[in-house]
């Protein structure tokens, strides 16, 4: 079993309770904005999603992963909030490589995936919005390890 399914999930996790909330205390956008924002969100990962098809899972896998990581200037921009709807192709595209044929594969590579998001909800606790920050380094590093690593981990 490969490493990138549980791996891909901790970036993600970190900043899943936060980045609209950030939105709202920090900016002062209205629950429809956010509503808005959050659906363009979801749209850009489900196109996403259909794109990262037509791609190598690794080549795939590094753009998703560095256009995520730019989750990390919402801080100063807050519609790069929208970079979170990719959360949407990094899943099934960490899946991918993961070569599951049978059941048990399958189920150790769902139980690897959930102690990534596990993993991942832990630090967003212990690091509160700091995850903002973190989160995009970590998806970063993941990045530079698929391509150093010349396949999916």
């Amino acid at each position: 079993m490969k490493l990138l399914p549980f791996l891909s999930m901790i970036p993600i996790a970190m900043v899943f309770p936060y980045v609209y909330v950030y939105l709202r205390l920090n900016f002062g956008f209205s629950l429809e904005e956010i509503g808005l924002i959050s659906t363009v969100a979801e749209a850009i990962g489900m196109i996403s999603s259909f794109l990262s098809t037509k791609n190598t899972s690794r080549t795939a896998m590094i753009a998703l992963l560095i256009l995520f990581s730019f989750l990390g200037l919402e801080s100063e921009i807050p519609y790069f909030s929208i970079t979170f709807g990719l959360w949407e192709a990094i899943i099934p595209v960490s899946l991918e490589g993961s070569n599951s044929v049978t059941p048990q594969d399958f189920g150790k590579v769902n139980a690897a995936q959930q102690s990534g998001w596990l993993i991942g909800f832990v630090l967003s606790y212990l690091l509160g919005e700091k995850s903002l920050v973190f989160s995009p380094i970590i998806s970063i590093i993941l990045a530079l390890l698929v391509v150093k690593s010349r396949r999916l981990i």
